[in-house]
């Protein structure tokens, strides 16, 4: 938690912002040594110590000056200059005193020789304070660089108060060092015994810096004097919040609750007005340089901060992560014309290659951010209840799946811009995305061929631990007579990473590992799980996982043989509560919000299905008869009980009706219970895509007009036999045994052979009395059939046990959305 160990700590007055400049800047050194050599006043005290918010007369004594009629006591307030408010002169009795009330401010006493002229610095004799000969106070500007903008005294000016100003302030990222003077191979030099920045917020607590960097590696530069430029200053004191959510992730598990605390408190003082965290801080000084954000980065956090409060019940910092979610929703593109719609942009602020900062927002939209917001989103609705993040969540989830995945290929594109998606080949985006997407029940079957992608594009065997005294290859350190198998971060295929470098990246090889546990290949998860144990052990290393087997630390690789806190932190979740790295949450309710279905969404939901078929199936259509759509199709069913056609009944559609006396059996009577028989009553029953059933009430989903004529629409009766089943929706678990009879679907299609879209809800109650919605949805034809709707359990079940209680002899039908998909080659 502190890689540094600075000796003594600075404590800013204020919080000094990069604007601030050409004021007073001032502040407290604790823990100096009392004891260390000081000049002392020779000619004049103070009884206390004045401080800025002190207003009053001031008062002294003066000795050993044998002409006192030349000398006088100055009193200056500080701000952008030095303000003088009284001249006080040397009393025969010993003594000095203000001769008017001294206003709040800081004070500047001073022992002026009245003789010598303004300019004279001999003017100046001394000040009534002590001040230590071997530690002094730098303030630097950092901006491209640090500058130096002044070098001050420590004054002890009583009780172990140790204190320095200044008024040569500029812009930029204020930092201050404490420096002490030692002796050294024959002359005196001067070591950096504590750091801090003017907006630092460490007295909140501690943060653990990202990586352990060996001290004769190019990049260490423990106290910001030895950088090569922004991205190596302070590096081993730098922590990125991505591994700040993978510590309170490892922490909460681990039960380790007090060090959680300190980075929550630390992480709570630190987070910007608008909700959101920078993408790295100094463990001493704080936010560096300038505004830059990461979604996905801020995701993790989000996770960390959501798990450790749910694990513990400790609702401190609720108000923080709630803040930080909100400004997640923020970064989803709204605008449904953009192909992006319903996914999160990068953050804030970019660097070019030559490291310039650019100012804006980041409109692409990464892979990597996606899943890891999504993990966010889950954890947050989870916390909080709150609707917005699951819908959020169940869109977003949807779009990964239908936009991002490449079926030629077996992976995930590495994002979407405005333009279209961003084919390059990023391991993560096969990884995190596939243990992203596991949880939905058609897509699962893909996790597979994902491990196969992974295996032959990005799969690394015996390599070395590289050794090199190259700057951007260096690696003294650590060493291994092992060679080590495992997994590279990028692909040369499909260009944006041509040269990718040959290296075991243990980060993404982890990834690798529990993309397999979840998939049921243990052998290859223990291979590999093996493999990066071994990258704890080398030589040198002190007990964390090295980040990679060699250095490429030029731009864009950035890969170092350092000891680091995310593969760390990977390998000990894995071993430990893997379940908490991308959980594996339930999406089979979406849709159940009938909001998240309006014609703005154009979302088909993908409930799991109960026909008894098992089938996967995407389709989109572009433009449904000119005047609804795109709407999209992503469906499932798994085999849950035996089938058997009964009757089929077909209806040509007149006049926007249709005769329903042929249908003679429950199915008819139910439909003639729902009035005239009109073709407005038929879709207001049975065109249902989706549904929700809260407090007793059924909601459907109503087709956008009524069919012309020509269209088409059927019912398809079926028996179902030895229905038994557990669901759990909503957190609630539910059983539903029954003997179900008969049940039907319902399809229109229109004279091309297309399907209605949806766009409105209508609550529907009255005539069923349905109480529970168990599985099934919308299914779509791919050539010239039909699509299906959805059908309803007529048959009485005897016993329904949710969750806490039965309920016994109540509901009168249980409703089964049924999966059928018909497909003409």
């Amino acid at each position: 938690m502190d890689t540094a160990q600075f000796q003594y700590s600075i404590d800013f007055a204020n919080q000094y912002g990069s604007d601030y400049s050409s004021q007073i800047i001032w502040g407290h050194v604790a823990g100096l040594p009392n004891e260390d050599e000081k000049v002392f006043p020779k000619y004049i005290n103070v009884g206390e110590y004045y401080s800025p918010e002190y207003s009053g007369i001031i008062a002294g004594t003066w000795t050993e000056i044998s002409n006192p009629e030349n000398y006088e006591v100055e009193i200056y307030i500080l701000s952008d200059t030095y303000y003088l408010k009284d001249s006080c002169n040397l009393e025969a009795n010993g003594t000095w005193k203000s001769n008017k009330e001294i206003p709040q401010g800081f004070k500047v006493i001073k022992l002026i020789d009245k003789t010598k002229s303004d300019d004279d610095p001999n003017r100046f004799v001394e000040y009534p304070y002590s001040y230590f000969v071997n530690f002094k106070m730098r303030l630097y500007s950092l901006t491209d660089a640090e500058y130096l903008t002044d070098e001050m005294p420590i004054f002890d000016v009583g009780n172990k108060n140790f204190i320095f100003y200044t008024n040569k302030v500029t812009k930029g990222l204020k930092v201050g060092k404490v420096i002490q003077r030692v002796w050294r191979a024959g002359s005196f030099s001067y070591d950096v015994v504590g750091v801090a920045g003017a907006q630092t917020n460490i007295k909140n607590g501690r943060l653990p810096s990202s990586y352990l960097i060996p001290s004769d590696d190019p990049s260490f530069d423990k106290d910001g004097t030895s950088a090569k430029g922004k991205y190596g200053y302070m590096l081993n004191s730098r922590s990125w919040i991505y591994d700040l959510g993978l510590a309170l992730l490892t922490f909460t598990t681990s039960g380790e609750y007090d060090l959680c605390k300190e980075i929550l408190n630390r992480m709570s003082a630190e987070q910007n007005s608008n909700g959101s965290f920078n993408f790295s801080y100094d463990n001493y000084i704080g936010p560096l340089f300038e505004g830059y954000v990461r979604t996905g980065a801020v995701a993790w956090l989000i996770w960390g901060m959501s798990y450790y409060t749910i694990k513990t019940r400790d609702e401190t910092y609720l108000n923080v992560i709630k803040k930080a979610g909100d400004w997640l929703l923020g970064q989803k593109v709204t605008d449904e014309e953009d192909p992006r719609y319903g996914f999160f942009k990068g953050g804030y602020g970019s660097y070019n290659d030559n490291y310039d900062y650019v100012k804006g927002d980041i409109e692409w939209c990464s892979t990597e951010h996606q899943v890891s917001s999504l993990q966010a989103l889950n954890g947050l609705y989870k916390l909080t209840g709150d609707v917005k993040y699951k819908n959020a969540a169940e869109r977003l989830h949807y779009n990964i799946i239908r936009v991002l995945y490449d079926y030629n290929e077996n992976r995930f594109y590495q994002g979407i811009h405005e333009d279209g998606v961003d084919k390059s080949w990023a391991l993560d985006c096969v990884t995190w995305a596939g243990l992203s997407t596991l949880s939905d029940d058609s897509f699962g079957v893909f996790s597979s061929e994902l491990i196969k992608t992974a295996l032959s594009n990005y799969k690394v065997d015996n390599a070395k631990l590289v050794t090199s005294e190259v700057t951007n290859r260096f690696n003294k350190d650590y060493s291994s007579e092992q060679t080590f198998s495992g997994f590279k971060p990028y692909s040369d295929l499909g260009g944006g990473y041509t040269g990718s470098p040959d290296i075991v990246w243990s980060e993404g090889t982890l990834g690798f590992v529990l993309l397999c546990m979840r998939s049921g290949e243990n052998d290859l998860a223990d291979k590999y799980l093996s493999e990066m144990e071994k990258l704890q052990s080398v030589n040198n290393d002190s007990g964390g996982v090295l980040y990679s087997t060699a250095t490429y630390g030029e731009l864009p690789w950035e890969f170092h043989v350092w000891e680091c806190v995310t593969s760390t932190s990977w390998l000990y979740l894995l071993k430990n509560n893997p379940d908490v790295l991308f959980p594996k949450m339930s999406y089979s309710t979406y849709g159940n919000d009938p909001q998240l279905l309006n014609r703005a969404e154009q979302i088909i939901s993908k409930i799991p299905l109960t026909s008894g078929l098992k089938a996967s199936l995407d389709w989109k259509d572009n433009g449904v008869s000119g005047n609804v759509g795109p709407f999209y199709v992503h469906v499932s069913a798994e085999e849950s009980s035996s089938v058997t056609a009964d009757k089929y009944y077909d209806f040509d559609i007149n006049n926007g009706s249709i005769d329903l006396s042929k249908i003679e059996d429950s199915v008819g009577e139910i439909i003639k219970e729902t009035g005239k028989g009109s073709m407005s009553d038929f879709v207001g029953l049975f065109n249902g895509i989706a549904a929700k059933v809260e407090k007793g009430n059924l909601f459907v989903g109503i087709a956008p007009g009524i069919p012309e004529t020509g269209d088409k629409c059927g019912i398809r009766v079926i028996t179902l036999a030895n229905y038994d089943k557990t669901v759990k929706q909503d957190g609630v678990v539910a059983k539903a045994k029954s003997s179900i009879k008969v049940i039907y679907e319902v399809y229109i299609t229109n004279k091309n052979n297309l399907v209605m879209a949806t766009d409105k809800y209508q609550e529907y109650t009255d005539n069923l009395k349905m109480m529970k919605v168990d599985t099934g949805l919308l299914i779509a034809k791919i050539s010239n059939v039909m699509v299906s709707f959805s059908g309803i359990v007529l048959t009485p079940v005897s016993n329904y046990d949710i969750g806490l209680g039965i309920i016994k002899d109540v509901l009168i039908g249980v409703i089964v959305f049924l999966a059928w998909v018909a497909i003409a080659f």
